[in-house]
């Protein structure tokens, strides 16, 4: 069984317009994505406590669910 494989050439043209790096993610994704991994460090140690604060951040925070 043999596989044919195509190769396509390399454009010759650079872009015209480079991209800016911007930080793509919004402030309150970043501050999500910090209480989940604070709060799954914490469920390492004391489960009991942990599941509490996620039910009172989710409780506080109806959209953090979405996340």
């Amino acid at each position: 069984m043999q596989f044919q494989y195509t190769i396509h050439p390399l454009p010759k043209t650079s872009p015209k317009k480079t991209a800016v790096v911007t930080p793509s993610a919004a402030p309150s994704s970043r501050c999500k994505a910090v209480i989940v991994i604070l709060l799954s460090w914490l469920l390492a140690w004391h489960p009991t406590l942990a599941m509490t604060l996620g039910k009172v951040v989710t409780w506080l925070w109806l959209n953090f669910r979405r996340a």
